[in-house]
């Protein structure tokens, strides 16, 4: 038993220790996006990151409604044969 309590305790530390140190790294990276955004604008590249992002997006949404047109079909398909 105090092996098992031992080790349950251990597991926690090791936890907690482990969400704090990604917290750290969270704060840290929000810290330095500021100067990540001079970086990218410095180059020239910050337009394509947002080119980028913008046709990730469309890709969802394009998706999303070819998939909502299959199920309805589907949906339509089902009702007709019950």
């Amino acid at each position: 038993m105090a092996i098992r309590n031992s080790i349950k305790r251990l597991q926690f530390h090791a936890t907690k220790r482990a969400a704090g140190l990604a917290l750290l790294l969270l704060v840290q990276g929000v810290l330095n996006a500021s100067s990540a955004e001079e970086i990218l604008r410095g180059n020239g590249k910050y337009n394509v990151v947002a080119a980028v992002l913008i046709l990730i997006f469309c890709g969802i949404i394009f998706f999303l409604v070819r998939m909502d047109r299959r199920l309805s079909q589907l949906e339509k398909e089902k009702e007709g044969k019950l």
